[in-house]
């Protein structure tokens, strides 16, 4: 759903639109705002059902008055007929096409930014229960991954199961059939190992590797309310290297540090740079120009979006703001080693800390599976 629609517009009306709409927001001189929300005559029912915060219109009426079919001469219209001749501050995803026409009909426009509504950033805790309940989904299936990685065999450096070769392929279908039979979507879920695991974003392919790191990083969301979940958890079938042990408790100490040092006003800055100083304390330096060590930020924003900005924790400064929701998933990768490992819990931000949303295991022998 948050690949196709306005997740700004979803948050306010709590309606997913897909077909065209337009919605216009004119501040009264009381200081509240009227919403006029315009859809076509197939979407016009729902809408008037389904729609909160706006008055909905059907633009199918003005193109009949106006006799016209085009958008810009209906939006101009409406303006004039709330008295409005201020410039307009339009979304930044807008279509350029749209903001072109307002500019040709002689319309002052000015390109917003993000985020658009500032209430979208501190989550309620309806909005946590949401998220929790689709993180509850990625441990339960997660769990199901574990109990097959269990009585799956090795043969030949391989994972081996009912005597075929077990792919990043057949997990990952498995990862999103079970999400979705539990009422979420999900796509591009990352199953990668050995080499194919010290890339952070490979989603991985072919036999899944016994003796090295196999990286999951689960993101799905809810069908019925859109929000997301975010968790990566880093396995081991077989016995695994020293280099992963070492880098496994450096990533897992990491990572205590990062959500250790979480509070409302901490700058994600300082949490990024403490987790880097560690890493090089305990011998993993990075280099970003070859790919190595710890070579991407420590956190993101999550919501009815898996990225949602603004927030960020890494090199960039951003004070964490009271009830915001971001991971914590700091990760080393050596390419030439083959070897990549990542933790990624969920955390909500909290005045004196933050409150830590993913109960899966990270325990040394939770992860190694013989």
């Amino acid at each position: 759903m948050a690949e196709s629609i306005n997740m700004d517009l979803f948050w306010l009306v709590r309606m997913p639109l897909v077909d065209p709409y337009f919605f216009l927001e004119l501040e009264r001189e009381d200081g509240r705002w009227k919403r006029l929300l315009l859809v076509g005559s197939l979407e016009f029912m729902r809408a008037k059902i389904q729609a909160k915060n706006c008055t909905v219109l059907n633009y199918e009426d003005y193109f009949k008055n106006l006799g016209t079919q085009e958008m810009v001469r209906v939006i101009k219209q409406l303006l004039k007929e709330h008295h409005y001749r201020g410039a307009l501050e339009v979304h930044p995803l807008t279509p350029i096409a749209v903001v072109e026409r307002l500019r040709e009909e002689g319309a002052r426009v000015q390109v917003g930014k993000l985020p658009w509504y500032e209430g979208r950033i501190a989550k309620t805790k309806k909005e946590v229960g949401y998220i929790l309940q689709v993180q509850g989904h990625v441990k339960d299936v997660l769990g199901l991954v574990r109990e097959r990685l269990i009585h799956a065999t090795i043969k030949h450096g391989l994972i081996v199961e009912k005597g075929k070769p077990l792919t990043s392929e057949d997990v990952r279908s498995f990862i999103e059939f079970e999400l979705f039979k539990r009422g979420c979507a999900s796509w591009d879920t990352i199953v990668s190992s050995g080499a194919q695991a010290a890339v952070p974003h490979h989603l991985g392919s072919g036999p899944l590797r016994a003796h090295t790191s196999i990286i999951f990083d689960i993101y799905p969301y809810s069908r019925e309310t859109g929000y997301f979940s975010d968790m990566t958890r880093t396995f081991v079938k077989g016995t695994p290297p020293q280099l992963f042990l070492r880098m496994y408790e450096a990533v897992l100490e990491g990572q205590e540090l990062g959500i250790a040092m979480v509070r409302e006003g901490a700058d994600g800055k300082d949490i990024h740079t403490a987790i880097k100083k560690r890493f090089s304390e305990k011998g993993f330096k990075t280099d970003l120009a070859k790919c190595r060590g710890f070579i991407h930020g420590t956190g993101h924003g999550l919501g009815l979006l898996c990225h949602e900005p603004p927030a960020r924790i890494n090199q960039n400064s951003y004070p964490l703001p009271e009830g915001l929701v971001t991971s914590v998933e700091p990760g080393l990768y050596y390419p030439d080693e083959e070897l990549g490992v990542r933790l990624e819990d969920l955390v909500q931000v909290t005045k004196t800390g933050c409150r830590n949303l993913t109960k899966y295991s990270k325990r040394l022998k939770d992860v190694i599976i013989p």
